[in-house]
């Protein structure tokens, strides 16, 4: 049976096949996307952060932010997900929960560190977070100076390091913890001030030294004429009794 096409039907067949690879393309990349990055609704990010303040010489605090920076945050939800919180100055130390979506699947226990100098120096402060399985939320805990302190932060066997890094006085990323949502927790500590003696000793070493060098040029003329005279027969022994008085309270004399 013969069938005739119509001028528009051959115009709409036509339109369709250049459709047709359009549309297929279309479908592999939203399938490919699919698999690899699960369903749009559902893309994994550190949803939340949270800012630890220890700068002052005071009780740390903790806020939680809806994303952005600590120095520029988003919406404070702090009231929403943050429970139990206990701050204390003496030693400096912060613990406090953070509320999951659903029941904890995974157990976690983390710690960070923070060093004052260097690398496996002088130590700052520890940060340790624990996920207990089917629980609604975890347990983040802060310590201060004195760091490592024997009870909220000295047991850290078993844990797993997350990051550790040197002060800077600066917000520091101390690692991304929890299962749903995600907390990016940063830690911002105050940089030990360098003590005023060292930058005062220094300066009187430098005195000490300079008055030395003087005396000695004052006890080569004075017990050895022939530097003034010429005359080597004119020489005699330094007599101890003749020595400068010197002050008390002079620190370049040794007790």
């Amino acid at each position: 049976m013969n069938v005739e096409f119509s001028q528009a039907d051959l115009r709409r067949r036509a339109l369709e096949k250049r459709e047709r690879p359009i549309t297929l393309s279309l479908t592999f990349f939203w399938l490919t996307a699919t698999l690899l990055c699960g369903p749009l609704s559902r893309v994994s990010r550190a949803d939340n952060i949270v800012c630890i303040n220890d700068v002052a010489e005071a009780k740390p605090t903790a806020k939680v932010f809806s994303g952005g920076t600590c120095t520029a945050p988003n919406i404070d939800i702090t009231a929403d997900v943050l429970t139990n919180l206990t701050s204390s100055d003496k030693p400096e130390t912060l613990t406090f929960k953070l509320k999951q979506t659903n029941a904890i699947a995974t157990f976690a226990f983390s710690y960070s560190l923070l060093w004052e100098d260097k690398i496996g120096g002088e130590g700052s402060d520890t940060l340790i977070v624990t996920l207990n399985v089917r629980q609604t939320s975890f347990t983040v805990a802060f310590c201060s100076d004195p760091f490592n302190p024997v009870g909220l932060c000295g047991d850290l066997e078993g844990a797993t390091l997350s990051k550790q890094a040197v002060e800077n006085g600066k917000y520091q990323d101390m690692g991304t913890f929890g299962e749903a949502p995600k907390y990016n927790i940063f830690v911002q500590s105050d940089v030990p001030e360098v003590s005023s003696s060292y930058l005062v000793l220094p300066g009187i070493a430098a005195i000490c030294a300079l008055r030395r060098r003087r005396g000695s040029r004052r006890l080569s003329r004075r017990d050895y004429p022939e530097i003034r005279s010429g005359s080597v027969e004119q020489r005699r022994p330094w007599n101890a009794n003749e020595k400068a008085e010197q002050s008390p309270h002079d620190p370049c004399t040794k007790p």
